[in-house]
């Protein structure tokens, strides 16, 4: 029972930092940072919004919660904007800076989310 509360408690705390985050990068919350500013912050925001709503996820179905017919589903669709949201970070950065390293993470980052959106699709799953 600690788990499942801890798990809640950690995942509504992310997902307050990833707001946080997300209103910065917009420029809603007014910070001392200049570079908080700018659509990589957002999208790091959103990242610890799914991040922090996935730990919440797992915190309210408890142990039996993988057994429910949704739950693949909802996996698959918060774990694709998480890495989707990794590979933007990482194209984006890497244009930026001109680092080529960086953006063949990025690229391969997009490639690994195709293959996790085929291989993983979850009614193909169920098929097997």
């Amino acid at each position: 029972m600690r788990a499942r509360v801890d798990s809640i408690l950690i995942g509504v705390l992310i997902g307050a930092l990833g707001l946080w985050q997300v209103l910065a990068g917009l420029g809603i919350i007014k910070t001392n940072i200049s570079d908080w500013k700018g659509p990589t912050q957002v999208v790091a925001g959103l990242m610890f919004i799914f991040s922090g709503a996935w730990s919440f996820f797992h915190g309210t179905l408890g142990p039996g919660g993988q057994d429910l017919p949704l739950y693949p589903w909802i996996q698959y669709f918060m774990v694709l904007p998480i890495l989707a949201g990794l590979g933007f970070i990482l194209l984006w950065d890497g244009n930026e800076s001109g680092e080529f390293m960086i953006t063949l993470l990025g690229i391969l980052t997009f490639l690994g989310i195709v293959w996790y959106a085929v291989a993983k699709f979850p009614s193909r799953r169920a098929r097997r």
